[in-house]
This record gives C-alpha cells, structure tokens and sequence, in this order.
C-alpha cells in the first residue's frame, strides 16, 4: 500500500511542514492547503519569530530581563473595583425625593448622581506589592522615625492588596506621639506611595457625630455627611482617611461622634455605613483608616480597640537634618537653594518638626521679596540665618 505522505500533491497545494510550507504547526505535515495561503503563513511564522525574545544562551541575561520589563510595561494593568454603593438603593432614594421641596430634591439628586457614578463602584490600589514596598521603604528614608509604621503598613497592605477587592481591608492604625513630629505628613506621604486621596478630618472641632453621618431630611439645614461626601465625589473605595487628634473628641450630648468612629473603624458596620441625608448605604470598609494621638489614656477603651497603636518617636536632630534636606527640595520650584549649614542651624533652633517647617518657610520668603536665590548662615551671627545673593556669602 502506498504511503498517502508519498502520493503526488494536487496541482496549486502543499504540505504544511514540507520544504516548501511553513514549520509553526506541528500537526502541519498532515494539512494541504493552497500555495498562496502557504505563503501568508509562512510570513506570520517568520513575523512572530522576530517578535519573539532572543532566548539565545549567548545573550546577556540582564538583558533579557530589561527586555521582558520594557515590554510588560507596554500592558497596563486592568483597575479592579469594589462595589461601594448599591445602584438599587441609589434608584430607591432618588424615588423618594419626589416629595421632597424642589430645591432640596435637586440638591440631594446631585449627590446621588455622583454616588451612582460607574453604576456605584470605586477603584482599588492599583499599585503592586513590590513596588509598595519600594516606595516606602523610600519613605522611611526621608521619615526615619516613622520606620515601625512603615513595618507595619507593609505586612497590613500586602494582606490587603492580595485579597479580593471586597475584602480589601487595612487594620486602622493609630499613631501615637508628641505634637509636631510629622504624623500627619506621613499619613500624606502614604496616601501619594498608594496614589489615593487623602482626606484629614480634625476630630478636635468635629463636635457632633452628624458631621460624619449627615443630617436627617426632617430638618430644615440637613446636608450629607464627611463620608458620603468623600466616597460619593472620589474614584478611590480605599482613600487614606486621617482622624486627627482622636484624644480630643468631644462628644455632643445629642450627636456624640464616638459611636460614629465606632462604627467606621468596625469592619463588618463599615461595610453598611449609612448617610442619614442620603438615606443610603454604602461600603466604607476599604478605607484606610489611620488616626493621631498625642495622650491615649483620653481615649475611650471601645475606640482604643479598634485601632493598632504604634508609637512615634521624636526624630533625632541627625535625622531632622535629613528631613529638613527633603523639605527643602520643595522650594527648588521658586529657583531656591538651602545651604547645609543653614538647614542645620534651623534645625537647632527649630523646638519640632512643625516649628522647623516653619522657620524654613520664613526664610524662604524672605530670600524672594529680597530677591536672593540662596539661604545660608549669617557670618556675623551664627544663630541667624539669612538669605544672600547667590555667589555672595
């Protein structure tokens, strides 16, 4: 019997795999197909493999490496989303604005209509674990003294950032020390490392808990709470949340803001927390809750279990000399330059890292309505430090 391989081919078609097709198909050798589609393919194989990566033991594997990041750079990533408002309860509250008073129908229409915005979802962190980790590793360069935060920001967001965005979630932390030492700069800084918004809510004059919530429609004035607000106008379902100065709540009789904190910081309440002007739920509970103290014995039990607390230790003046060498980077913008010397006579003067933020600013203003590019020390007096023309000290 004859080989069907070794029977004449019909006029106009030839074998894949055969001298005279292409190789990229293994089951190839059994296909006939015609010559001009032989010829396309043949092109498609020999366009693939020079698009394909040289794998050749000769080449360097450093380059290899550079090739493979160059080209996933090209992907971006596909945004994940949490649900954080529910299309259904948002139709709902809209239904019942009808008998509201126009002006007020239309006010709250407004902020329904930003809550319904990508049918009620809210983007997650897009960022990857191990680039978090450079970034704050980064960070704690520039903020030494925050470095056990940083430790522990990092074990809370790899958990966070591993799970499923619905269960996206990052234990609030308290940040516990004396006033002036950056806490509430280095809630700022992370929020930027996560490429989310940062909002500060100053618990000290937030005397009642409506300010959180919203106020009910039965009174004349009401308007949507702090919350709604942030997770209704925001892209992020996990914006870093700051409650500075939790130690000096002061709770109104009638709206105390405890039982609201209590309710944020919970993770199971937070996931239905429910603007009272809105009349609608929604899901706080990938918010990254973080918090500033200056005296935890004033804060109530219930609060103080809810939060992780990390100490915060003052920065040495070594490493205040690091950190003023950071801050002075943001007046480069105005053509401004901050000698050493006078970064560490600041320093010394300076009674915190708020004072020394400060006392730089002063001198930075200065050195511009006197029309001066350089801040260095006074030769005359080594405890002033004035601005001079640049080239002249």
């Amino acid at each position: 019997m004859m080989n069907p391989f070794h029977e004449p081919l019909p006029p106009g078609y030839v074998r894949l795999g055969s001298d005279g097709g292409p190789t990229w198909r293994a089951l190839g050798s059994k296909l006939l197909v015609p010559c001009d589609l032989a010829s396309i393919l043949r092109e498609i194989d020999e366009t693939a493999e020079e698009d394909l990566f040289d794998l050749s033991p000769e080449r360097p594997e450093a380059d290899l490496w550079e090739e493979i990041e160059a080209q996933a750079a090209c992907f971006e990533p596909t945004p994940q989303y949490r649900q954080v408002f529910d299309p259904e309860e948002i139709a709902a509250a809209k239904k019942g604005l009808v008998s509201e008073d126009k002006d007020v129908a239309r006010r709250y229409a407004m902020h329904l209509n930003h809550a319904e915005h990508e049918t009620g979802r809210r983007k997650m962190p897009e960022i990857k674990i191990p680039e978090l980790k450079s970034r704050l590793l980064a960070l704690a360069d520039k903020m030494p003294n925050f470095q056990s935060v940083i430790e522990v920001l990092l074990s809370e967001l790899a958990l966070a950032l591993s799970a499923p965005p619905a269960e996206f979630r990052v234990t609030p932390i308290l940040l516990s020390g004396a006033p002036g030492i950056g806490k509430t700069r280095f809630a700022r800084e992370v929020a930027a490392a996560l490429n989310v918004y940062f909002e500060s809510i100053a618990l000290a004059t937030t005397s009642a808990g409506f300010a959180l919530t919203g106020t009910s429609r039965a009174w004349g004035n009401s308007r949507p709470g702090l919350i709604a607000e942030l997770m209704s106008q925001g892209e992020d379902a996990a914006p870093v949340v700051l409650l500075d100065e939790v130690d000096k709540v002061s709770d109104n009789y009638q709206s105390p803001v405890t039982p609201v904190l209590l309710e944020l910081l919970e993770e199971e309440s937070a996931k239905r927390f429910r603007d009272e002007a809105l009349e609608i739920r929604m899901d706080t509970g990938g918010v990254i809750f973080m918090a500033t103290a200056n005296d935890l014995g004033l804060i109530p039990p219930a609060l103080m279990s809810r939060l992780r607390v990390v100490p915060v230790r003052p920065p040495s003046k070594e490493e205040c000399l690091g950190i003023a060498r950071g801050l002075s980077g943001q007046y480069e913008k105005y053509g401004l330059t901050f000698a050493d010397e006078a970064l560490a006579v600041l320093v010394e003067q300076a009674t915190d890292l708020r004072d020394l933020q400060r006392m730089m600013r002063d001198a930075a203003g200065r050195a511009l309505y006197e029309g001066w590019r350089a801040v260095q020390v006074s030769p005359g007096d080594a405890k002033v430090v004035v601005a001079v023309r640049m080239g002249f000290v």
